[in-house]
């Protein structure tokens, strides 16, 4: 099996390049970042709890597809939210979970 440990870039076509920035900017808490004077990108740079998204997302009137959700992943469990960008492309934001000390 390969495992991604990070991801550099993603490429996606989307139908209104200024609005999709603009949720992952203002929604998701990416920056923007111009290059080639044409060609934009957005960058992850958040701190965020998973608890402080969904009260983000409350605030932009984003639909969140599923309660929060805890998984098992191949490195520890994750609590899981999920939703959608402006042209319906799955969003997953996850956070490990902090394990109890006895």
């Amino acid at each position: 099996m390969i495992l991604i440990k990070n991801l550099h870039h993603l490429i996606s076509i989307v139908n209104n390049i200024e609005k999709t920035v603009g949720f992952y900017i203002n929604v998701l808490g990416m920056q923007e970042e111009t290059f080639q004077s044409v060609r934009k990108a957005v960058r992850f740079v958040t701190e965020k709890n998973i608890e402080e998204f969904l009260i983000h997302f409350r605030f932009h009137e984003v639909n969140v597809e599923e309660v929060p959700v805890t998984r098992t992943g191949t490195l520890g469990a994750l609590t899981f939210v999920y939703t959608r960008d402006l042209d319906q492309n799955l969003i997953v934001v996850s956070q490990f979970v902090k394990q109890k000390r006895p």
